[in-house]
């Protein structure tokens, strides 16, 4: 989604406004050496990122969940929070009531 269409439901945003999870797994894609990191960094080189306050605790349900598929060892899984951790991101904090308010007003369904 374009920034110009940006909603607030658990919504980071990067020049481009993704859901919670997806950018979490941009961060995770970056510090993993997947496929599309080249890419993303390029993408994102000039974007300032700002995510709400849950995306360290995102990050870790993904890398526990992913130790547990066996996708990971625990070594692997705390060396990917380092480096997601030096990843520059301001992390803000979101008014849940607001939030609500707003996706029952555009009837934005948040998954």
């Amino acid at each position: 989604m374009l920034a110009n269409n940006r909603h607030f439901c658990h919504t980071s945003f990067l020049n481009i406004t993704h859901h919670g999870e997806r950018f979490t797994n941009i961060f995770l894609a970056v510090a993993l050496n997947e496929p599309d990191k080249e890419n993303i960094i390029q993408l994102t080189a000039e974007a300032s990122a700002i995510s709400p306050e849950i995306l360290p605790y995102e990050v870790g349900n993904a890398l526990t969940a992913m130790v547990k598929r066996k996708q990971l060892t625990s070594k692997e899984a705390l060396a990917t929070l380092y480096t997601v951790n030096t990843i520059p991101v301001r992390l803000i904090s979101v008014d849940i009531e607001k939030t609500l308010e707003l996706a029952l007003k555009y009837k934005i369904i948040c998954i």
